[in-house]
């Protein structure tokens, strides 16, 4: 292995990373489309899986970030971590077919790879922990107005603000519902209710919770007799809470 190749090769990799949030979020084939031939990869593949029961973590657990024709599944190295969710996180990269055995130099880069690939996704995981913490209403699973306010100046900097429609709406006997099935019944049902809505945006709109049951949305023009539907009546599924599905209302 040439060291001032691995070098150029190692600051392409870099370079390319950072145009990603982290590993999963698209094809990030291209950044290792110099670094694995120089290293002799074939294939680089991630394993997440829960400590606890071993299962994998999401469908995107298992991935092959990079992938050849000519991969030799019984020549591999694997690195394992452990994640800020105390699961493990472990990446793998394979040989080519027929190749000579690695050398504890090439080892040695490919565990820094490896260590590198981790800090990535973990930085990644503590950003959004961060964004939900700072703009994600937990309890009802949708945004606060903290984000409610950012998501309006984007729009109003963008220029496309006048696409969209505001709604500010209030669920309908929200009491009655606590009373007949209890409150923490009637909290889930509402958050059932949101899904719902929300089930019917994109991510270009947006669902916020302003406090209580007082919640605000801007919406494409062009969905909005989607929403509107759901807000003059929808059966939220609640057998599994309180023996029966409830009707909600909004105003």
């Amino acid at each position: 292995m040439d060291n001032i190749s691995f070098a150029a090769a190692f600051e392409d990799f870099l370079s390319e990373m950072q145009k990603y949030e982290n590993s999963f979020s698209g094809d990030i084939s291209n950044a290792f489309s110099k670094i694995c031939p120089v290293l002799r990869v074939s294939a680089v593949r991630s394993d997440f899986r829960n400590t606890i029961y071993g299962n994998h973590i999401e469908p995107d657990s298992v991935k092959f970030f990079y992938k050849t024709d000519n991969i030799d599944t019984d020549a591999e190295l694997r690195f394992n971590y452990t994640t800020p969710g105390e699961d493990i996180a472990t990446y793998i990269f394979y040989q080519f077919k027929g190749d000579l055995p690695w050398t504890d130099n090439e080892k040695s880069k490919l565990k820094n790879i490896s260590e590198m690939l981790f800090i990535f996704n973990s930085r990644s995981k503590l950003l959004q922990i961060s964004r939900n913490l700072a703009y994600y209403d937990a309890e009802f699973k949708c945004y606060n107005i903290r984000y409610f306010q950012r998501f309006l100046g984007k729009l109003v900097k963008s220029g496309d603000i006048y696409d969209y429609v505001a709604v500010n709406f209030n669920i309908k006997q929200l009491n009655k519902i606590n009373s007949r099935f209890g409150r923490a019944n009637g909290t889930k049902i509402m958050e059932r209710y949101c899904d719902m809505i929300n089930g019917t945006l994109d991510d270009k709109e947006a669902l916020c919770r302003l406090g209580g049951d007082n919640y605000a949305a801007i919406v494409e023009r062009a969905n909005c007799p989607k929403m509107e539907k759901l807000m003059l009546g929808a059966v939220v599924p609640a057998t599994d809470l309180c023996g029966e599905d409830v009707r909600v209302t909004s105003s």
